[in-house]
């Protein structure tokens, strides 16, 4: 299924421009969007592999390289690579000429930092830019008569979700 505009706006912006695996800066046009879960994972009819909190943006490098694979496939993929390349003697002659520096750590992905970030307080998104994206999304899927995706009360709204947007629209918000 194709991401509509708005859609993708919002997923380029997610991370401010920047690829949510590698965290390198990406222009919008080379950027693609990625399901976080696998398409694989979903049931097609509900529509939910396409909702914004399952997309992220990619450089075509780490899409590329993820596939359909989840995030801790696609993170071991990447903490093997060294070990991989140790048997190349190529590799062997860069470390042995200082070349190339052997750094091995754990695989953070950008997007982890970044919400360890944000839960510390420090935002990705102003809470009024956050705002009027939430009430525009909100609004462009009651104005379609889709209600919000995955709510079964058809309205964004917390009271009638049972206390918690999904997408953590106020319960004030008028709709």
């Amino acid at each position: 299924m194709a991401i509509n505009k708005k859609i993708r706006d919002a997923v380029y912006q997610k991370y401010g421009g920047r690829c949510a695996y590698c965290g390198r800066a990406i222009a919008y046009k080379d950027m693609q969007v990625d399901h976080f879960r696998t398409l694989r994972v979903w049931n097609e009819a509900d529509g939910a592999a396409d909702d914004i909190s399952n997309l992220m943006p990619a450089c075509r490098m780490c899409n590329h390289y993820k596939r359909a694979n989840s995030l801790e496939v696609f993170r071991r993929c990447i903490a093997e690579i060294p070990r991989k390349l140790r048997d190349n003697y190529i590799y062997k002659i860069g470390v042995a000429y200082g070349n190339v520096v052997e750094n091995e750590k754990p695989i953070a992905f950008f997007f982890e930092t970044e919400e360890a970030k944000a839960s510390s307080g420090a935002a990705i998104m102003s809470s009024e830019d956050m705002a009027h994206y939430l009430m525009d999304f909100c609004h462009d899927h009651l104005a379609a008569g889709k209600g919000c995706q995955g709510c079964h009360f058809n309205r964004p709204s917390t009271k009638e979700c049972g206390g918690a947007c999904r997408l953590g629209v106020p319960s004030d918000w008028d709709f």
